[in-house]
């Protein structure tokens, strides 16, 4: 298992410095935290490709959204988001159908979940199935991929 503390102290480091001169003068910091990053979905898609065949197919580097922040209609104008976000799913990062969302923010406010999108038949019909996904992934990870740092394995463990 690698350190993953890059991710988050890059993270915490652009939400400190959210501006263009320090995320272009800490490019090597990114591209190492990004590598990271994109080591753990590769990491999740395996293990959750236990329980989801659906997802195996999908590349790491295909399923992460860019930390550039579109400021026109947002009343935050910070220009990069400080977070990590990716979404697995059959279709790769698109939202339909079902997949898994990670997001990984400084802060404790880190997040692994999912949902479903399409009629209520549909969606009744495969909730049952999609939690007892999730609750076999949760299972699976303890804790294993951020152990370095409690705010995120906490969320591994719940």
């Amino acid at each position: 298992m690698m350190n993953n503390a890059i991710i988050l102290q890059y993270l915490s480091e652009l939400e400190k410095n959210n501006d263009r001169a320090w995320y272009h003068a800490h490019k090597d910091m990114l591209r190492s935290a990004t590598e990271r990053f994109e080591n753990v979905i590769q990491e999740l898609i395996y293990k959750i490709g236990k329980a989801d065949a659906r997802i195996i197919h999908n590349e790491a580097k295909d399923l992460t959204f860019k930390l550039v922040r579109d400021t026109r209609y947002n009343h935050d104008k910070s220009p990069y988001n400080p977070s990590f976000r990716a979404h697995i799913g059959a279709g790769g990062k698109q939202p339909i159908p079902v997949g898994y969302y990670v997001y990984i923010s400084p802060g404790n406010k880190s997040f692994f979940g999912g949902g479903l999108s399409g009629s209520r038949k549909k969606i009744q019909n495969n909730t049952y199935l999609f939690m007892e996904n999730i609750a076999l992934i949760l299972s699976d990870l303890d804790g294993t991929l951020f152990h370095d740092d409690k705010s995120i394995s906490d969320f591994t463990k719940m």
